[in-house]
């Protein structure tokens, strides 16, 4: 039922803007936001760039954000041998024409860039962990080509597991903010000089990587979920009429 249900929303929503290309988002079909404004209030955003967007289309929406469990953290009983560092940058995910650029220059200025699903299938489970813990870096690209794109989803499990993280910058500055420091953000121009230098860098890599995990870890994800929930449980219990 409506009142029992809660969506908690992963997918980029698109700029705020009263009109959205087709392409622009997932989220661009009228049937989307028909489902969106009929649960809403009850509507949870990992992205605070996400929420914006949905408020602005009369979509009452409440922030979620993603944090630490224990269960991120992988296997550590592995062979040297699986686990060397020989993958200069990888990327996972779809392609498109935004991205094929993107990789086309890193690749045309000498930076090796693994791309996990090249072949087009998808990639998941324990394929991707064996790929990431062999990068010395982890690349996050945008899909839309406006900044506030929010990929921290692909983020976590190398950063849970100390792999360092270059993205394109995007998302709220509030949210880019908090990983500063962990997470290096570069603007589209600057991303060739920037993964060159952490390559080049192994104690700024890792120094960076460890902070990473270290914001990860000092919000875990129970207390992040906690008052949503209950603020659900409460409103159902409101509606039933319970006492």
């Amino acid at each position: 039922s409506r009142e029992s249900t809660t969506l908690y929303n992963f997918e980029h929503v698109g700029s705020p803007s009263a009109t959205v290309k087709p392409d622009e988002s997932d989220f661009a079909t009228s049937r989307m936001w028909q489902v969106l404004r009929h649960y809403s209030p009850q509507v949870w955003d990992y992205s605070w760039a996400n929420v914006e967007a949905l408020r602005a289309r009369n979509v009452t929406a409440s922030h979620v954000s993603l944090g630490w469990h224990e269960s991120l953290v992988w296997n550590t009983d592995v062979p040297a041998q699986l686990t060397a560092t020989d993958i200069d940058v990888l990327f996972f995910g779809k392609l498109n024409s935004y991205r094929e650029g993107r990789l086309a220059s890193l690749r045309a200025a000498g930076v090796r860039v693994l791309h996990a699903n090249a072949l087009g299938r998808p990639i998941f489970g324990k394929e991707l962990e064996m790929l990431v813990r062999r990068a010395k870096i982890v690349l996050s690209l945008r899909y839309f080509d406006h900044d506030t794109e929010w990929k921290m989803t692909r983020w976590l499990g190398p950063i849970a597991n100390g792999v360092l993280v270059v993205s394109e910058r995007g998302g709220h500055p509030d949210e880019q903010a908090f990983w500063e420091g962990g997470v290096i953000f570069a603007e589209p121009a600057e991303l060739m000089l920037t993964v060159k230098t952490y390559l080049m860098d192994t104690q700024a890599r890792q120094k960076a990587a460890t902070r990473a995990r270290e914001l990860l870890q000092s919000r875990p994800e129970a207390g992040l979920l906690a008052p949503h929930v209950a603020a659900a449980a409460a409103r159902q219990c409101s509606e039933e009429g319970a006492p």
